[in-house]
Formats: structure tokens, C-alpha cells, sequence
């Protein structure tokens, strides 16, 4: 029998999830449990949080759960109607529809880090368990112990690299590609963004091929929106850089393709930038001129494509006082826009079950139990419809007829949302 004697709970992990738990057992937890979150940056503000994120009811639901009257007070007034825009390679827009929700990831996490113990510049080395609780040691070689480990520290957890050995990613055999393009002309502008609060569009190709492109005014900014640079990485030109910050005028362009079969993988920034010209080869005229006359090999992020990946069903393992949330357990493709929420969601769940176990004295195996094996369910229910969504947009090369039909499809959806007939989650 697992003996509780501290009511401490170790957080690895300070993005959302983590912080949905640790304010949820805070909250519900009657001053009885002491929870301390781990995070590997050395501060708040080290590494970008992302930028903005659609909140889903269960999203909702999970931060109005887990944090107190007053903070939900101030998030709720963060909320921003979110805008769903698509377009086709000719930039027509196809479906520019409300779609509940946005809200700034960054500024979410700021007030869920109030009030919370947080200690930074700790990342996880290993951790240890046996008959009186769990003990963590970090790579500064400081540790701490505690009842129960919660792996909330995203894709490349070193929780889960421990408790689940065999957990693998699958390649969905989908890549993206980044760049950076400043000093973009207005005429672009208005063709990729055609509202004026446009900040991002989605726009379809026909040969396997998706763009999101994002309007941006700094480069912090692209730091934010979802730029995302590797360490070894060489830096984007700092002249560039400054010269697209007094314009305000850049595109970070999001570029993702299924590649033929046995077609080699551009492997510089020339190849990169080559595979999107290849791609966008039939676009609308200024989006060629975006990539044939803009773009330069200086402006990609990357010097080879990244794969997107989700995780591989495994076999659950013995439920302990080691745990998982979030990425760690289930990571999926982004083309849902449900990976966040199904953490908070599970955060939430999780908060309620660590406080059945310390508080109500409820049996500590069957109840965790209990959490992972409906966290796993609700995590890769969510793969599978990133998946679909993944599928849909990259599947296969769509001929004339076919696209026409795809777009009079998606343009006959909106007026049935018009119209009533489809409704839309608030």
C-alpha cells in the first residue's frame, strides 16, 4: 500500500497544464497540499509560450475549474473572438467564420503563475521512487522529494523517458518548413490578409501543400506567433531584422507538404527555399513574387524541414507516484488546434484526483488509475482528429475538378452556418 505523508506534489513542467494543476490544488486543495512546479527555463520570459490559442468549452471549463474567482475575472477579459480564415492558392477566401474564443498564451500563463511556487532553471536529470515518495534531481544537481511526480514538460519530456522507455513518435509524413520575410510590400498584405485584424490565414494548395502565413510587426513578436529556432540555428540577419522592424512589415509563413514518395528532403536553406517556390509554383501571382522575389535563404528558420509527429499507442504502465500530463502522454499534429485544451482539461481532471487521494483519503492506486486511463482515452482521441484533420489537408494532390468541388464545399458550409443549419461551439 502507497503511504502519503507530506501531501507534496512535484510539478516538472511550467506551461499550462502544469500551471492548470498546481492552481487547481491550490484552489480545491484547502491549503493541505504543498505543490511545487519545475520549470527548465531560467525565466518567465526565456523561451516564448506561443502566441494565441482557441479556447474549446473543456478549455474553458478547465481554467474556470482550477483557478480562483478573481484570476478567472481578469483571464475572461483576455478572451478575443477568434476569426477561423481560409483561403485558396488564388487567395480567395473560402470561409471566414467566428470561431469562439482566442486568448494570448503568454498572457494566460502570467496569471497562472501568480501565487504559484515556482523554481526555474530546473531541468529534470532523473527521478527516483521507493516506499516513502518520490525524489527528483535536477541537472543543476539540486533535488527535492515529494509524494507525487507529475510530467507536464511537453514533447521531449525527460519525465516520460524514464516512466515509459518504449514510447515512440510516429512520423506522419508531413514537414514544415518556416521563414521569416521582411520588407513585404502592401499589395502582398492586402492579398493575404484581407481584413484589416487579420493576423492569420490558412491558406490550401493542391499538391499536398498548406501555408499558414501570419502578419507580424517584430521579430519578438514571430517569437511569440510560433517561430520556432533550434539553438545551433544560424540568426536571421540582425539588418533585416531591425530594417522589418521600423517597417512593420513581415510574413512568417508556415509552410507544410507531404513530399512524393522516395523524394530526397531538402537538407539547406537553398533547398528549403526552393521546395517551397516548387510548391507554390500555380499560387496566386503575389505569392509567387513572395517567395520568387522576397524570400531569400537567409529568411528560413531551419536548414532542413521539421517532421510533424504525434505519439504511438503504448502499453500503459503501472500507475505510481509517477504521472503524466499533456504533451508528455499524448502529443499530436497542431491542425485541430485541441492540444492545449485537452491538457488543461486533464490538469483540471488530475488537480481533482490528487485532492481525492491527499484530502478525501480515497484509495491512491485505483484513483490515479482512474485519471490515466481516461487522460490516455480523452489524449488520443484527440491524435486520432488531428490526425484526420492532418490527413484532409495533405492526403493527396488535388486536380481542377477536384478543387473546384472542394472549395463550392467548404463555401456551401458557410452559408449553412449563415443559415443555421450547422452550429458552431461558442
Amino acid at each position: 500500500m502507497t503511504e502519503l505523508k507530506e501531501n507534496k506534489v512535484l510539478i516538472v513542467g511550467g506551461g499550462l497544464g502544469g500551471l492548470i494543476l498546481a492552481n487547481g490544488l491550490q484552489k480545491h486543495g484547502t491549503n493541505q497540499i504543498n505543490v511545487q512546479v519545475f520549470e527548465r527555463d531560467q525565466t518567465p520570459d526565456t523561451r516564448s509560450q506561443g502566441y494565441i490559442i482557441g479556447l474549446k468549452p473543456n478549455g474553458i471549463e478547465a481554467i474556470k475549474e482550477s483557478v480562483s474567482e478573481e484570476k478567472f475575472t481578469r483571464i475572461e477579459k483576455l478572451f478575443k473572438p477568434g476569426q477561423f480564415v481560409i483561403s485558396d492558392r488564388n487567395l480567395n477566401v473560402l470561409m471566414n467564420l467566428s470561431s469562439g474564443n482566442t486568448i494570448n498564451r503568454g498572457e494566460l500563463r502570467k496569471i497562472l503563475m501568480e501565487g504559484i511556487d515556482i523554481k526555474f532553471g530546473k531541468r529534470l536529470r532523473t527521478y527516483e521512487e521507493n516506499e516513502h515518495g518520490v525524489s527528483a534531481t535536477f541537472e543543476d544537481n539540486t533535488s527535492v522529494e515529494g509524494d507525487i511526480l507529475v510530467g507536464a514538460d511537453g514533447v521531449k519530456s525527460a519525465v516520460r523517458q524514464k516512466k515509459i522507455p518504449d514510447f515512440k513518435f510516429a512520423n506522419v509524413n508531413v514537414y514544415r518548413i518556416q521563414a521569416l520575410i521582411p520588407n513585404v510590400d502592401a499589395e502582398i498584405f492586402k492579398a493575404i490578409f484581407p481584413t484589416e485584424n487579420g493576423i492569420i490565414i490558412k491558406t490550401l494548395g493542391n499538391v499536398k501543400n498548406t501555408i499558414i502565413f501570419g502578419r507580424i510587426k517584430t521579430f519578438q513578436e514571430a517569437i511569440s506567433f510560433g517561430l520556432e529556432k533550434e539553438e545551433d540555428d544560424e540568426e536571421i540577419d540582425e539588418d533585416e531584422q531591425e530594417e522589418a522592424q521600423k517597417s512593420g512589415e513581415m510574413i512568417l509563413v508556415n509552410y507544410e507538404w507531404r513530399p512524393e514518395p522516395n523524394t530526397p528532403l531538402p537538407q539547406s536553406k537553398e533547398q528549403l527555399l526552393e521546395c517551397m517556390r516548387k510548391g507554390t509554383q500555380s499560387f496566386n501571382p503575389l505569392v509567387i513574387k513572395l517567395f520568387n522575389e522576397l524570400a531569400k535563404p537567409e529568411h528560413l528558420i531551419e536548414t532542413k524541414p521539421v517532421e510533424l509527429t504525434q505519439a504511438e499507442p503504448y502499453a500503459k504502465q503501472p500507475t505510481s507516484r509517477v504521472t503524466l500530463l499533456g504533451d508528455s502522454a499524448h502529443a499530436m499534429t497542431s491542425h485541430a488546434g485541441i492540444g492545449a485544451n485537452t491538457a488543461m482539461k486533464s490538469a483540471s481532471d488530475l488537480a481533482h484526483t490528487l485532492v481525492d487521494i491527499f484530502i478525501n483519503k480515497k484509495p491512491f492506486i485505483e484513483t490515479l488509475e482512474a485519471y490515466e486511463k481516461q487522460m490516455i482515452t480523452r489524449g488520443f482521441q484527440a491524435i486520432d482528429i488531428s490526425r484526420s484533420n492532418t490527413e484532409r489537408m495533405h492526403s493527396s494532390n488535388v486536380g481542377v475538378i477536384g478543387e473546384a468541388i472542394r472549395n463550392t464545399m467548404m463555401k456551401f458550409i458557410v452559408k449553412l452556418v449563415d443559415w443555421g443549419v450547422i452550429k458552431l461551439p461558442n
